[in-house]
Parts: structure tokens; sequence; C-alpha cells
């Protein structure tokens, strides 16, 4: 084993083998080569042996390892951690075989193409995770490792060092072997795996006739499903949309929204006052379920359906639900956990889409701030688009799990990418790290007993010079607010380069409701 598993929570070492194109002995051939060079090992530390012998085996040994390094495959190693990648350098020197391997710190997340042979061998021990957090996370992490492998090396062999068969199974990688193995009081895994190249899933499209007959008051809503899909299908095809809006209370009758989710749909409907009659409020949900799983061709477990009203306190971060059912949407080259069941909020907001693929497009090399992050959607696409550094700043513990867990299924590190919990505010006024792109979007209005209310109106200009003072030089920050009477505070305009970006920031699926939110990029200096 050529790198030592990398620190609990962060992304694993891992031995990347690439085959020589001689190499028909596999993994018996780099064995081969090893037990050549052994025995000047062990007749260094042979004492009472007479020289002539011993110099004639030392010649031996010596020839034995040149031999054998002549005839290894490409080796490299990576880890996220660079205490790591130390260690393995050292190892490597005793080995003598430091020339033969390339280290590099690099997490599983930035693997490229190019990194992989058309053949090789993968062999890693990922983060097992000590706490229930940090296993689910790990648990992702699997995820992402065979998605990733699937991708850009399909042929090749997996060797996983494993503490929990399901966190295995979770790679969706097609086991050839596995060994149970004691490791002091714990039982292990050691598992030989084959990739799953990646199926095409396209997600849900409105059809041009309902999958089954509906009832006469469930057609308004069908007949305005089938025209908003037909206007939205080219731009979903063309920019290869997978987790979109399809409508938004456009009939008064239907105050709905209605989001697909890859191959399922959520129904969000907003409560009806108190002088509607619930019996008909409640004959109108099941219209919009059945006019929604005709227009897409779906079964019944497919559409998922939510009532929204106003949240006080702390009630919007509490469970409607206790599945834990979480799936993944792909949004650009990333991939987001979405829950539709659990809480009232999906943990993706769909409006905010062209500025985190933005982001993805923007971050290459730079480092990355995301305030009132939310499940670090964000974050996960600064990094996929190459950050070399990102921050996530939540008050919400339950949010930054999540986000743990997108960072995880993307391959990348919440030791490597710091997770923080804390109050923006406060944290900016501690802070000492610059900042390449920031990306704040506060809530409307948000209480603590630790400090003051916090209300965007009112608190956006100090916020904003807070983060100013954090951004490099050069550097953007990129502010957004669902306020939606939100009016710049005007000194802002006056210290700084801002420009409006909301008109931009509007995906087409988004277009009928235009003040779905606000959006400014804004830089050092003045027009």
């Amino acid at each position: 084993r050529l790198a030592p598993r990398g620190a609990a929570g962060g992304v694993a070492g891992s031995v990347l083998r690439q085959r020589h194109p001689g190499d028909r002995g596999g993994l018996d051939g780099r064995r081969r080569g090893a037990r050549r060079a052994a025995p000047r090992v062990r007749l260094q530390a042979w004492r009472g042996c007479r020289k002539p012998l011993w110099e004639e085996a030392l010649r031996e040994a010596a020839a034995s390892l040149e031999g054998g390094l002549k005839g290894l495959p490409s080796l490299k190693g990576f880890d996220a951690d660079p205490d790591t990648i130390q260690y393995a350098l050292h190892n490597a020197e005793r080995a003598g075989v430091r020339r033969r391997v390339h280290f590099e710190r690099r997490e599983l997340g930035a693997l490229r193409g190019r990194d992989f042979a058309d053949q090789g061998l993968l062999a890693t021990n990922p983060p097992w995770g000590e706490r229930l957090d940090e296993q689910t996370s790990a648990a992702w992490l699997y995820a992402g490792l065979g998605r990733i492998l699937g991708e850009k090396a399909p042929a090749w062999t997996a060797v996983m060092l494993g503490a929990d068969v399901a966190a295995l199974d979770r790679s969706g990688m097609d086991m050839t072997q596995q060994w149970k193995v004691r490791n002091g009081a714990l039982n292990n895994f050691i598992r030989v795996s084959r990739p799953r190249p990646p199926a095409p899933q396209p997600p849900l499209r409105v059809g041009d006739a309902p999958g089954f007959e509906l009832p006469e008051p469930a057609m308004p809503l069908f007949n305005r499903l089938r025209k908003n899909g037909k206007h939205l299908r080219r731009w979903l095809e063309r920019e290869d949309i997978q987790a979109y809006r399809l409508y938004d209370r456009d009939l008064p009758e239907f105050n709905v929204a209605v989001d697909v989710y890859g191959d399922q749909a959520l129904v969000q409907e907003f409560k009806a006052p108190k002088t509607v009659d619930e019996d008909k409020a409640k004959q109108r949900r099941q219209w919009a379920v059945s006019a929604v799983r005709a227009a897409l061709g779906v079964h019944r477990e497919q559409v998922h359906l939510r009532t929204r009203e106003r949240q006080k306190g702390n009630r919007q971060y509490q469970k409607l639900d206790g599945q834990g059912q979480y799936r993944v949407v792909r949004e650009g080259q990333a991939r987001l956990l979405v829950n539709l069941n659990d809480y009232l909020d999906t943990g993706l907001f769909l409006d905010h889409r062209p500025l985190r693929l933005r982001l993805a497009e923007e971050c290459a090399g730079k480092r990355f701030l995301n305030l009132f992050a939310y499940t670090g959607a964000a974050s996960v696409q600064a990094l996929v688009g190459g950050a070399r550094r990102a921050v996530t700043v939540d008050a919400s513990r339950r949010y930054l799990d999540w986000a743990a867990c997108n960072l995880a299924v993307n391959g990348f590190s919440s030791e490597a990418h710091p997770l923080v919990r804390a109050d923006a505010m406060a944290w900016l006024e501690d802070c000492q790290e610059q900042f390449d792109v920031v990306f704040c979007d506060p809530p409307t209005f948000s209480n603590n007993k630790s400090r003051q209310d916090f209300v965007v109106q009112e608190h956006h200009g100090e916020l904003i010079r807070r983060i100013m003072k954090r951004l490099e030089p050069g550097g953007v920050l990129y502010f957004s607010c669902n306020f939606r009477r939100f009016e710049l505070e005007e000194s802002i305009a006056r210290w700084y380069q801002v420009e409006d970006l909301t008109a931009w920031s509007l995906p087409e699926d988004f277009r009928r409701n235009s003040a779905i939110h606000h959006c400014y990029a804004i830089r050092h200096g003045t027009l």
C-alpha cells in the first residue's frame, strides 16, 4: 500500500495503478518484482553472515531490484491530505521506489480522464467516519467514487477497504470478490469491484397526450403543463437541464408550483386561506396531482406533494417526514442531493442555477467563500469548476451536514474545504482570510437568540461592507436576495462597482416570475 489513509472526514488517499502495455502478470507481476528486492532488506539485518556470502547476496539483490523496478507499471498516488502525501513519499524513499511513483495532493473530485490509462487498478481506503454525520458523508463519498470511475475509468478494477457493507454498496459498482478480515476489534471488508459506465437518465418531460383519462376539472392544469413543457423543451435539451420548474401558479384555481427533479416531480401547494372550504381544497390537490401524473406519464410514487405556508421561527427547519430519502440530481458537471419528503425546501434553489453554473466557469484556481450557504450547492459548483479552496458558512448544523454530503458525492473533502457553523455577520468580523469570489444569498429575515434579528433590507449594507473587506482586489461578490421589494443601499453603488445581474440571472423556467430574486455583481472601485 503506497499511500496511507487520509484523515477522517477527508477524501482518502488512493493508489492508481496504470497497467504497462507489457504487464501481463497483473498484480502478480508487481508482487514478483517486489519479492526480488526483498532479500536486500532481510540480509541487511542478518548478523553473523560470512562476508563473501553477504557481498554476493547484496549483488544479487541489487540486480534483482533493478530488474524489478524496470518492469513496474506506472504508479500514481493521490490524497487530499498534504501530511499523508509526505508520509507516502517517505515510505517510498525507504523502499527505494521514490522515482517510480508519482505522488500528488489532489482530491477525488479533481481527478481527470487523463489521470487514467485505458486499463488499470485503483486501490483505496476511503475514510469511514467516526461520528454519525461523518459516516453519512463517507457513504456518499463511495457513491462519488463509483460514479467517477464509471465515467473516467470504466475498464479499471477497484479494490476498496471499508468497514460498512452498506457504504461499499453505495458505490454502485459490480462486486467480483470480497473478503471479511479483522482489524483489531473491528470487522473490515476488502472488496474487488468493476465500475459501471454511466447510463443516460433523461429527466421527465411533458407528453402530448394524457397517460390516462382525467376528470374534466383537471384538464385546464394539464393543458397549461403541456403548453409550458412545449415552450421549455428545446431549452431543456440545449442546456441539458435535469431539474427545473414546470409550472408556477399560472392558473388562479391551481395555486401550486410543479418542479421536476430527474425522474421525480414535486407539487408544492401554497396553502389556501381559511375562507376556502377544506374539502374543496383537498379535491383541487387531487386534481393537481392527477394532472401532473398525466402530463409527465409517471406513477403516483414519483409525485411528491408539499403544502407551503408562512413559517415562523425555527419551523422552516423542522422535519415534515422521517423518511430520509436523498436523491442525486445533476446540474452541469455537479451532482447535488435533494430531499423531496423530509423538509419544506428540497435543498436546491432552482432559480439560482445560472449563477451556480457561472461560478463553475469562473472559480478555477480561486479561493471561494459561500455565505448563508444553505446546503452548499454553490460551493460544490465552484470546486467542480476547479476552485482551490472553498469555505462554506451557515448557521444551521443540519444544512452543513447536508453540504458535507454534497461535497462528498462530488469527491471533495470537508477537511480541505471547511464547513463553518456561524452567524455570517459575526464570522466576517473575525475572519482574516481573503477570497477571490464570494457568493452571498441572505434570507429576507432571520432570528437568533445570540444576536439581534437580521433583516436583509435593513442590514445588507453593513453585510456587503464586511464582505468587501475580505474580497481581494479584482475579485467579485455575487450578492443575491429573494426579498421582492429589495432596494440596494445607495452608498454601495457609490463605493463599489455594481452590476445588476437580475435579468441575466433569471433562467428560462422562472421568466414568468421575474421578482423571484435580485442579483448583483459587486467589485472594488467605481464605474
